[in-house]
Formats: C-alpha cells, structure tokens, sequence
C-alpha cells in the first residue's frame, strides 16, 4: 500500500469546506509549498506563476475531484473556483504565522 502523501514534512494541516460557486485563494506564497487532498466536489484551480509580484507565462487551468491529489509550488498564484459543494485537506510545510503570514497577491489580478 501507498500513501496519498509519502514524501515531504508537512507542519500544519486544515480542513476546508466550500460551497458552490465560491472563490478561494488567489493568492501565492513565497516560500511556502501546499499540498491539496480532494475528499469531496470538484474545483477549478487557475495557476500562474509569479516573479517579483508580478505574473509571468500562461496561465493554465485544471479542474480537481475527489480522490486527486496536488501540489502548489512557492511562486504560483492560485485561485479555485468551487463547482460543487467540497471538502478538502490542505497540508502547509510551514507552519502560517499569523503575525507575518507567507500570503501575497500579486501586482496585477490573474486575466479571467
């Protein structure tokens, strides 16, 4: 047997649960990496990557569903829209303090 997550050090975990077509995130980080576990529903994830504030190359889009599991690097801005009720696990390599949260938007919003 395999585990869903057999690599990395995770140091905070959270439970997210979404209602239909709301929007989260659209936000990057600038050293912290996420890892996402789809329990239930499906999202749109829309991705660019982000130097200096600024968003740079395509921007690609992925829909996830329950069961996948994904990765965002440091440096990708990332936004999910909610197509169906879901939950979801989030796993952070770093704990988010919250006096100085690795949070940003970038300069310009991600085009639609």
């Amino acid at each position: 047997m395999r585990g869903l997550l057999d690599f990395g050090r995770w140091e905070e975990a959270n439970m997210f649960f979404s209602e239909a077509n709301m929007v989260r995130g659209n936000h990057y980080h600038r050293a912290t990496t996420e890892a996402f576990i789809m329990l239930e529903g499906r999202v749109e994830i829309t991705l660019q990557r982000v130097e200096e504030s600024e968003p740079v190359g395509e921007i690609r889009k992925v829909t996830a569903q329950a069961g996948d599991v994904f990765l965002i690097e440091p440096g990708t801005c990332h936004r999910f829209e909610i197509l169906e009720p879901t939950k979801w696990i989030n796993l952070l390599d770093r704990k988010l303090d919250p006096d100085a949260p690795d949070i940003a938007q970038p300069s310009t919003p991600m085009a639609e």
